[in-house]
């Protein structure tokens, strides 16, 4: 986008190239219905969902995050809890600095408090459970790559001999079992007539799936590996880009832990729902940290159905992948040293203009495509950012944190287009 500013221009990506639109196009691309710019039919290409799995009704997973989201209050109990059984073995409880690599630390962690709030408590504390709803990730992109590297008329042989999608439906049969007795019991439960339905992931699927799929147990199941898909990982890797950034630059990390004691003390000694919307250091350091690190360098990703032209006469062919860059949110002119990361930025531009929802880590518009923006921007990022700025608040309280001395913030590695931070590197950890 540097080279080619306001201009469209062609990337070569794996499933067939994409048409890189400048940013004055964003609120066009969004405008468009799935009959003219399709996201899923996209995602299902790039993903190669008919030899994956990773095939899920929008409808059904939106509605389903959203039940999460109206009952956040109800689920705060579910994440403390998780967070008090795994903080401290994750992190440990000595005194001096101690060197511990976050990424599989991390990404448990994640990974049991999204099982914890999605399917409940047994299925939470299972390895087997856990492990594959990670591994399902891991070895969905690893086939994907493979896939990728043959003909396509040669995939669906191929597919019968990677071990990956061997493992991918292993993973499946996994689950489906682990989940059985549950969905039974909750079958027998929603017969009784003063039964009150949990909020969870379980009741979402059986509520809005497709032609009452929800209470059939390979749909639950590989329903729930794509939810687990869709939040583990992106939330790991950015908490794990949140902590790179906390022991980068210290300066930032006194101003955040007195803004959280004083929201605690100010809430009678605990951390509400409520407080996190207060965290304002807080909301623009992940802004930051997240305009610093996307996990991808496109957004707004499309498939056209119909060809297509652009208000500036961009024409694009029917069948053509377009996207937008993210790095949009580092070149627009409202930032002062866009390159540079500067933690509180946001919290001083919402105070500048009196307006904190623009401004806010959930907020998306045309300038901050990390959730991607319009009818089809993330609908988890709500309960996302909770969850991530509780594991935060818990870190900053009970823990130091830095880098060992001469060690700087690692650069973030690339796999296409996707962004991640490397996982290589260890952090010093002390606890207060």
């Amino acid at each position: 986008s540097e080279q080619y500013p306001g201009s469209a221009f062609i990337l070569p990506t794996p499933i067939r190239p994409t048409v890189i639109l400048p940013a004055n196009l964003v609120e066009e691309v969004i405008r468009e219905p799935e009959d003219v710019l399709a996201t899923r039919e996209e995602v299902d290409d790039r993903f190669l969902v008919k030899y994956t799995l990773m095939t899920a009704d929008d409808h059904m997973i939106r509605r389903s995050v959203n039940l999460i989201t109206r009952n956040i209050n109800e689920i705060m109990d579910d994440i403390t809890d998780e967070l008090d059984l795994a903080i401290s073995k994750v992190f440990g409880a000595d005194t001096t600095w101690q060197a511990i690599n976050v990424h599989t630390p991390i990404l448990q962690l994640v990974a049991k408090i999204n099982s914890r709030v999605f399917v409940g408590l047994e299925l939470s504390q299972n390895v087997e459970w856990v492990d594959a709803i990670i591994n399902y990730t891991v070895q969905l992109m690893t086939a994907v790559k493979k896939l990728l590297d043959c003909p396509a008329f040669l995939r669906s042989a191929v597919q019968y001999l990677l071990p990956e999608i061997r493992t991918i439906h292993q993973s499946l049969a996994s689950c489906c079992r682990l989940l059985q007795p549950i969905l039974e019991e909750r079958r027998r439960n929603l017969a009784k007539p003063s039964f009150k339905k949990p909020a969870d992931m379980i009741q979402g699927v059986i509520d809005y799936a497709p032609q009452g799929q929800g209470s059939i147990l390979e749909f639950q199941g590989r329903s729930q590996m794509i939810l687990g898909l869709a939040s583990t990982h992106t939330t790991s890797i950015t908490l794990q880009n949140a902590l790179y950034d906390l022991a980068a630059y210290p300066q930032y990390l006194q101003p955040l832990r007195d803004e959280l004691e004083d929201m605690i003390e100010q809430d009678g000694g605990k951390l509400l729902t409520k407080s996190f919307l207060m965290l304002r250091k807080m909301d623009s350091f992940l802004r930051e940290s997240q305009r610093m690190n996307p996990i991808d360098l496109l957004s707004l990703r499309r498939k056209t159905k119909i060809a297509t032209v652009f208000s500036d006469g961009t024409a694009i062919p029917a069948g053509t992948s377009i996207a937008i860059p993210v790095s949009i949110v580092r070149e627009n002119d409202i930032l002062t040293n866009p390159g540079v990361f500067d933690a509180f930025r946001f919290e001083r531009l919402a105070e500048a203009e009196g307006n904190f929802n623009k401004y806010l880590y959930v907020s998306t518009d045309g300038n901050s495509l990390g959730f991607g923006h319009g009818v089809h921007a993330c609908p988890g990022r709500f309960f996302a950012a909770i969850e991530i700025k509780f594991i935060l608040a818990h870190i900053l309280l009970y823990y130091d944190i830095k880098f060992a001395e001469g060690t700087r913030r690692p650069k973030t590695t690339y796999y296409g287009t996707n962004i991640g931070p490397n996982l290589d590197v260890e952090i010093m950890f002390r606890r207060r």
